[in-house]
């Protein structure tokens, strides 16, 4: 029996993540995801790729001269398809561990279907790291009110989850004390709940410094990760579940 998942190339599976399937093509993938864990494997796999790619590119610090020699270049791009190669395999192996793929379901029901998995008083809390490389007001209002609700669904359930939530790129922006425009919010749900991390990349502040020749000045009780790429590798070995924002 031949495994219906080969009949796929890696190039038509990131066309359907990058949502560029349409019409019954699209409909037909659907239908054999539902039905095919093989094949539902290779596309969060791809997926998983993808958001690695993503975070390893962030840390990647900015040329120092617009005209770069062609040696350069070619090194940077090695490290980086180097990177991919291992993250690869790292990946691979801890797909036992809970992931979420980007879908239509919020934060909140995923919180919503976790819970009606888990026994009531289970003493290993729910582990969620939430990786913010984006300054938009609506991606981040969204982020913080669905962060509340899981932490209080938590609390009145008397269930234990634990939030990281990990900014890098343009994401820093959200910690930083001259450019925040959720400092108050973000000092109430670090007052309200000590199970909230909120994480600023060493890496990601250093490019901004050498940039600026300025320092960084983070939100009170912000902890610094060395990168968000060493951050979410660990993270995701030790079974959270890894969304990015």
């Amino acid at each position: 029996m031949t495994d219906k998942h080969l009949n796929y190339s890696d190039e038509h599976l990131n066309a359907y993540l990058d949502n560029e399937l349409a019409g019954e093509e699209r409909t037909h993938l659907i239908e054999e995801l539902r039905d095919n864990d093989d094949l539902r494997q290779r596309v969060c796999k791809l997926e998983q790729v993808r958001n690695m790619v993503s975070i390893a590119y962030h840390d990647l610090p900015e040329p120092q001269h617009k005209i770069e020699t062609h040696s350069r270049r070619f090194s940077s791009y090695a490290s980086v398809a180097a990177s991919v190669l291992i993250l690869f395999g790292l990946i691979a192996g801890w797909f036992g561990h809970a992931t979420f793929q980007q879908s239509d379901k919020s934060l909140v029901q995923l919180a919503d279907n976790v819970l009606i998995n888990k026994p009531v008083g289970s003493v290993e809390p729910w582990k969620v790291l939430l990786h913010v490389t984006s300054d938009d007001p609506y991606r981040l209002n969204v982020l913080l009110n669905e962060t509340e609700n899981i932490l209080r669904e938590f609390e009145d359930k008397q269930q234990k989850v634990a939030i990281q939530i990990l900014a890098n790129g343009k994401g820093l922006n959200m910690l930083r004390n001259d450019k925040s425009h959720y400092a108050k919010r973000i000092n109430d749900l670090q007052s309200n709940y000590n199970n909230l991390v909120f994480m600023a990349c060493a890496k990601a502040i250093a490019r901004v410094q050498e940039k600026t020749g300025a320092a960084v000045p983070l939100l009170p009780n912000t902890k610094i990760a060395p990168s968000a790429l060493s951050e979410t590798l660990n993270r995701q070995r030790d079974g959270w579940t890894y969304i990015k924002i």
